[in-house]
């Protein structure tokens, strides 16, 4: 009986197998020319052909960077494409860098996308033409690919993590944990993504969208190549065309609409895959000529470049922009696909080629030794100090590529149970360390005293509020008043960025000589006549200002607001002018209150427990910040300046700002004002609102 247990095991296994792979009915297999006189051979020859796609070739994806041709037959090793993924992961490094050497480095995943398609997609084809197509096979090389180097790489960050972050910010690893364990991290940053969370230049697993991306894809795409098999008789062309040419129109509809979840999504991000996808069809696609093929290749090499030099950080992104990158990594792909094009051959070339098999690794650890590296120094590394980081990168990814993914991928040292049981067992654990640290609130036993320095805003009791949430149902009326006290009849209206005055104007000694009224939204810029995509309630809130003008006789309105993101919806200073003129058509004063610093970092408490050890514990600190520099002086072109207040002058010298001072962090996140920071604002502000 002790071997029973273990038999139906066995047999649920082999039963999963069978059931998961392409049914008897409908494989297919490829007709070669000479097949009529000896269907067996051409069958044998068939599935030769998809043994050997997956055999293992240097640095590939499935089958490496050895590819099928449309005849079936494999493909000499395509050492340019491992090149390509070097031209990919370098860019993206620089770019993370800030060093201004690649504005456009965020192209490189584009790249990487075309090129995942491409080698992929050759491999499912012709194993499901041969009629060995597993999924359970299928997601076992994926894993073998994948999750060894993830799971190194978070397990690194962990533990930096735990001795360097403070509790919010553990807290917010904790998040991404689990979304990298569910591959779901690019829908937690798509909705992380507004000013609510903490900066994005210090989430050490935001990069990891991309991986949750391509799994998404490789979740959904085999089995539409399956159904083609099954019941389009193998046209996989037209399906596949379809499929982008509609992803590509959601992606350059939604740049308008919601321009984070247009980076972050599958559905918007599908078609870069699938121009891979499509080049492995083969022939509609193969540059047959040599002539053409080097000009094709010459081609597609200058619009990678190009997007890497005149694309920037405010370029749109996907859409239209994405196209550029993707169609040169395509015509590059298919230039050399039949003989190797002088392109082909420079990316071919050793160093290429040697930065192309580590450049997985290297992508997984760029990005965790870059925030590690800012949050230690507290602001952006130096040009020699982005030397030694880029060493160490590549010296870390060499490791993790030598002794990590080398050995995974090995089957004759790893079976494919061992993988996939591994696999399970991995996710479980990403899964259940990022719930601990959820649930531990960041564990913030481990930094004891650090409790002093954690000021917050007080949350306000439930209920009718002057700071909405929801809906302007909720707001509290004639209790949102902050002072009456006769003069200009004044409406305080914003977002968070204007909540975060409400106190300090409400303590203001002495009163100002005006009775100010206090209406804000969260998430929602005073703009009229405009949707916000992940504030819903923002269109009905801000158009109810209009009743509130009316109704309380209000002669002065204060528009202050985060204005820095609206160059990420889609809107700017134009809109805010827009509003201000209608404002004016209702016979009020229109005043501006600018951006203050947006600063890299998450959690200033940590900065404040760090310098309040120094010899000098009082004295002020300025860090490095991220605003738009232009931002302020625009805004105040649009109102004039007597009535334009900007924040950046009381508390910034060239492009640092104090975040700092006396004991006290002048901020309670990236760029919230604490109560100490809002009061030194506040009182030449004070000014500002009694003219």
């Amino acid at each position: 009986m002790g071997g029973l247990p273990y038999r139906i095991c066995e047999r649920a296994w082999s039963l999963t197998r069978s059931c998961l792979s392409v049914p008897a009915r409908y494989r297919t297999p490829p007709t070669p020319p000479d097949s009529r006189r000896n269907p067996h051979d051409a069958l044998l020859l068939a599935r030769r052909s998809a043994r050997n796609a997956r055999t293992y070739q240097p640095g590939g994806d499935d089958g490496g960077s050895a590819a099928v041709n449309a005849a079936g037959h494999t493909l000499r090793y395509r050492s340019d494409i491992d090149g390509l993924r070097a031209v990919a992961v370098l860019p993206v490094i620089l770019y993370h860098f800030g060093s201004g050497l690649a504005p456009g480095g965020y192209v490189g995943v584009d790249v990487f996308f075309v090129i995942s398609g491409f080698l992929i997609t050759n491999v499912i084809r012709k194993e499901i033409e041969a009629g060995e197509f597993s999924l359970l096979r299928f997601y076992e090389r994926r894993a073998r690919r994948i999750l060894p180097a993830l799971f190194a790489t978070c397990a690194a960050t962990l533990a930096a993590a735990l001795w360097l972050f403070m509790p919010d910010e553990v807290t917010d690893l904790g998040l991404s944990l689990i979304g990298v364990a569910t591959f779901a991290s690019n829908f937690l940053f798509w909705h992380q993504t507004d000013y609510f969370a903490g900066a994005v230049e210090l989430k050490p697993l935001i990069h990891t969208w991309s991986l949750a991306v391509e799994e998404q894809y490789y979740i959904v795409f085999p089995l539409i190549l399956m159904g083609v098999a099954r019941w389009g008789r193998r046209r996989y062309l037209l399906p596949t065309l379809l499929l982008a040419i509609t992803s590509f129109a959601l992606s350059v509809a939604m740049m308008d609409w919601d321009a984070s979840g247009n980076y972050y999504l599958l559905l918007t991000r599908a078609w870069e895959l699938l121009i891979g996808s499509l080049l492995a069809y083969g022939a509609p696609f193969e540059v047959s000529r040599r002539a053409y093929a080097e000009l094709v290749a010459a081609a597609g090499l200058a619009l990678l470049v190009a997007s890497v030099l005149l694309l920037n950080h405010e370029s749109p992104f996907p859409g239209y922009n994405a196209l550029w990158p993707t169609l040169g990594a395509a015509a590059i792909i298919a230039a050399d696909t039949r003989t190797p094009t002088l392109v082909g051959r420079l990316l071919g070339t050793k160093p290429f080629v040697a930065v192309g098999l580590i450049s997985y690794s290297l992508y997984l650890v760029h990005w965790p030794v870059i925030v590690l590296a800012r949050y230690v120094l507290f602001r952006p590394p130096s040009v020699p100090e982005q030397v030694l980081l880029l060493v160490a990168m590549f010296v870390v990814a060499f490791l993790v590529w030598r002794f990590v993914e080398r050995p995974f991928r090995n089957r004759h040292l790893f079976s494919q149970r061992q993988i996939l049981i591994g696999a399970v067992i991995g996710l479980a654990a990403t899964a259940a360390a990022g719930g601990v640290l959820v649930a531990g609130k960041g564990f913030p036993a481990r930094f004891p005293g650090v409790e002093a320095f954690m000021v917050r805003n007080e949350d306000e009791p439930a209920g009718p509020t002057c700071f909405l949430r929801e809906s302007w149902r909720d707001w509290a009326g004639d209790t949102c008043f902050l002072t009456r006290n006769g003069g200009p009849r004044i409406l305080f209206w914003g977002d968070s960025h204007a909540n975060h005055y409400r106190r300090a104007i409400r303590d203001l000694t002495p009163v100002p000589k005006a009775t100010i009224l206090f209406y804000g939204s969260a998430g929602c810029q005073p703009i009229l006549n405009y949707t916000f995509p992940k504030r819903p309630n923002c269109a009905a809130n801000n158009a109810h200002a209009l009743e509130l003008i009316r109704h309380y006789r209000i002669d002065t309105v204060v528009l202050s607001a985060y204005w820095y993101p609206l160059r990420v919806a889609g809107l700017g200073p134009r809109d805010v002018a827009d509003t201000a003129a209608r404002l004016r058509r209702l016979g009020v004063r229109v005043r501006i209150v600018g951006d203050n610093p947006d600063f890299p970092v998450a959690n200033p408490q940590f900065v404040a427990y760090r310098l309040s050890q120094r010899a000098d514990p009082g004295a002020p600190f300025y860090m490095p910040v991220r605003n738009d520099w232009t931002m302020n002086p625009k805004l105040e072109r649009i109102v004039g300046p007597e009535n334009f207040f900007d924040p950046m002058i009381r508390l910034c010298r060239g492009h640092e700002c104090l975040i700092y001072d006396d004991g006290h962090p002048l901020m309670n996140d990236t760029a919230h004002l604490s109560r100490y920071g809002s009061a030194r604002v506040i009182g030449d502000m004070a000014r500002f609102l009694e003219r």
